[in-house]
Parts: C-alpha cells; structure tokens; sequence
C-alpha cells in the first residue's frame, strides 16, 4: 500500500515537472520570437529612413580587433539571440545599447545612431512588457 502511494506521488511530480518544463520551454520561446521581432523592427524602420542597416554591421577587420563581449554588431545581436545566448530583456537592452553606443562614436552615422537608438528602445520596452504579460500568464497555468 505504501508502495503504491509513493509510485502514485512520484508519478504526481513527473506530469508536474513535466508541466513546469514544457511552460518554461513555451516562455523561453515566446521571449525568443519577440527579441528577433524588435530586431526586426529595428531594421525596417531604419530601412524606412533610408538606412542602409548594413551600416550598422562590424567589417570583419573590426571584429577582429574586438573580440569581447561587448565588442558587438547587428548581425551579432541577431545570431546571439537566435542561438539563444541572449535570452533576458535587460541582456538584450544592454547589448542594443553598447552597439548603438559603438556607432555614435563614429562622427559619419552619429545622428542616424542616436535615431536607432531611440527606436530600438521603444520597442524594446514595449516589447518587453508584451512580454512580461504574457509570461505572466503562461506561468499562472503552472
């Protein structure tokens, strides 16, 4: 008898483990998707300026001098977020930020930088907490 309500309890945990980790891999994706998406905005609205996104982007001589982690580009940002390496919105913001702070130093695309920097911290917030809200909810279901 005690067997059996121990198996019953065991068996309890694993569909709630189950539950919990099948929740967690449906947020984790759901915050993937809207990072690419505020990647992707980014680039239409500075293509919608007539902004070469391309721009925006490390030559491979630049990357090879900067080999740090906060030495980053677009296509970086994107293949980190894809790879999901980049996973938090805060982690996401800060790597937004130093590469738009990156570009503001070069005096040729300073004011298109300090433009994509005001975009991509719009829709970094509200997509964010699009995000908060619905992972909010998916974890209600738990």
């Amino acid at each position: 008898m005690k067997e059996r309500v121990e198996k019953d309890e065991a068996e309890k945990n694993g569909a709630k483990t189950y539950q919990v980790e099948t929740a967690m891999a449906s947020i984790m994706a759901s915050r993937k998707s809207r990072l690419l998406d505020v990647l992707s905005k980014i680039v239409s609205v500075t293509k919608s300026n007539v902004v070469d996104p391309a721009m925006f982007t490390l030559t491979n001589e630049e990357n090879q001098v900067g080999k740090d982690a906060y030495q980053v580009d677009w296509t970086k940002i994107k293949d980190r977020v894809a790879q999901g390496v980049i996973c938090e919105w805060a982690q996401f913001a800060e790597q937004i930020y130093l590469f738009c702070q990156h570009v503001v130093m070069d005096p040729e695309p300073r004011r298109k930088a300090v433009e994509l920097l005001h975009v991509a911290r719009t829709l970094t917030e509200k997509l964010r907490k699009a995000s908060i809200t619905k992972e909010a909810m998916l974890l209600q279901k738990i």
